[in-house]
């Protein structure tokens, strides 16, 4: 996150001082470094959307936590922003990502690593919460 120096004092540039400071933005900020690392060290390719793709099952890491770090990091960021905007309405943008990225992004994404991974995946998946 870039920083600004005005009058000998750094501003965040992204979403003023407070949101910068926010526990749920520092969590995201952790989050995806961890998931990046454990990406590249399975040799998976961590820009691709093509789930059918992955070479390998990532299980260690962030991974024994929750299976989809990435979502719940974005989803952590909208719900500081609602905290941030302190309106009873923003909620709906995180329950609305929370909604679709369940049904048309982690279902489909599921089904794939199952028949790619079978039984080591379903393992996996007893074992580990999909969100948290």
């Amino acid at each position: 996150m870039a920083d600004i120096v005005s009058h000998g004092r750094a501003r965040s540039t992204c979403c003023g001082s407070y949101f910068s400071r926010s526990p749920l933005r520092n969590c995201w900020c952790w989050v995806q470094p961890c998931w990046r690392h454990r990406f590249s060290a399975s040799e998976n390719d961590c820009e691709s959307n093509e789930t059918e793709n992955a070479s390998s099952l990532v299980v260690s890491g962030v991974y024994r936590i929750t299976r989809n770090p990435m979502y719940v990091g974005l989803l952590l960021m909208l719900v500081a922003w609602c905290v941030l905007l302190s309106a009873p309405w923003a909620i709906a943008g995180p329950i609305a990502f929370f909604l679709y990225v369940a049904k048309f992004q982690i279902a489909p994404e599921e089904q794939v690593m199952s028949q790619k991974f079978g039984t080591d995946y379903l393992a996996y998946k007893a074992r580990v919460r999909r969100w948290l």
